[in-house]
């Protein structure tokens, strides 16, 4: 980007380590991401950025005019083989300015720790946690069926986490018991449905550390997964190259499980997008024209647990 000629900004997304692939989204206009299927990228630096990406830069790419005289702006936008576009326009200072607006929410500074606690929750951001300084709203929000602690909505549209911060909120008091069933779930402001979070219990609060903002609240997952084979009892088997499971878990998710066949350990494969566990005759060998017993063994990320067992012909 140029001002009567003079570079002001410019991007080179072109090399950069893997562990830095988060910095890109310091580069979107992220309001308009989030509302539309463009990626509208900035000709700005905010303050907490990746030097590499900008090889020329002067005040961040703010365009700061001093006068009320007619300024050319151009922003030149090229590819990987040297095509180029340019969009140049004419830009007059307004002797009109807009209403201060007073802003809401805490102040965060993007270098500085901040913090927030109301005795329900507890919010912790590090320093370095936002790209630019910004506000947070905080809003705590009627309680859903289920919920075992308040329930808070964590709002900025301006930009994501860069790190995580680290939530606490707490818990109602609930039977010794439910202690390992106890979770954060979410669900932001495009969906409805409620998203596992993790976390775990530390002097009667729930302690997650995330980087997303959305609505949080504590419940406790106390439904083992649901098992079902893809097949009658004592179907046959003969000639078939694989055998399927169905393997749903309403909220955490399957963490482990296991395929027994004739009580001795078989290999199998999970997949957790078509909630499928497969295991394919061509691993092993099984004695034909007998039946034989499969059990499968399966338990989600709070430790519910389920073990079906059918029979098959081969």
């Amino acid at each position: 980007q140029s001002v009567d000629g003079r570079v002001n900004f410019s991007l080179l997304v072109d090399n950069f380590s893997f562990d830095n692939t988060r910095y890109v989204h310091s580069l979107l206009h992220y309001p308009l991401y989030r509302n539309s299927s463009y990626d509208v990228l900035r000709c700005y630096a905010p303050p907490n950025r990746l030097g590499v990406l900008y090889p020329k830069l002067d005040r961040q790419g703010v365009v700061a005019l001093a006068d009320t005289i007619v300024h050319r702006i151009e922003i030149t936008a090229g590819d990987d083989v040297g095509n180029r576009s340019v969009l140049a326009f004419s830009v007059v200072r307004s002797e009109v300015f807009p209403a201060a607006v007073k802003p809401a929410g805490i102040p965060v500074v993007w270098n500085k720790p901040a913090s927030y606690d109301d005795g329900q929750m507890t919010i912790t951001l590090p320093a370095r946690v936002l790209y630019e300084s910004t506000f947070l709203s905080v809003l705590e929000r009627p309680r859903p069926k289920g919920a075992l602690s308040p329930v808070y909505t964590l709002v900025n549209d301006q930009a994501p986490l860069q790190t995580a911060m680290t939530l606490s909120l707490k818990v109602d008091a609930v039977p010794t018991a439910l202690y390992g069933k106890l979770c954060f779930v979410s669900y932001d402001r495009d969906s409805t449905s409620r998203t596992y979070e993790g976390g775990f219990l530390q002097s009667g609060r729930m302690v997650l550390s995330t980087r997303t903002y959305g609505t949080y609240y504590v419940v406790a997952d106390t439904l083992a997964p649901k098992i079902t084979p893809n097949f009658r009892p004592d179907a046959s088997m003969t000639g078939a190259q694989r055998l399927s499971i169905t393997a749903r878990d309403d909220l955490s998710g399957i963490k482990r499980w296991a395929v027994y066949i004739d009580d001795a350990w078989t290999l199998s494969e999970h997949d957790p997008k078509s909630h499928t566990i497969t295991h394919f005759f061509a691993d092993a060998r099984y004695a034909e024209g007998k039946t034989h017993t499969l059990r499968i063994e399966a338990e989600d990320n709070r430790g519910n647990r389920t073990v079906v067992s059918t029979t098959f012909v081969w």
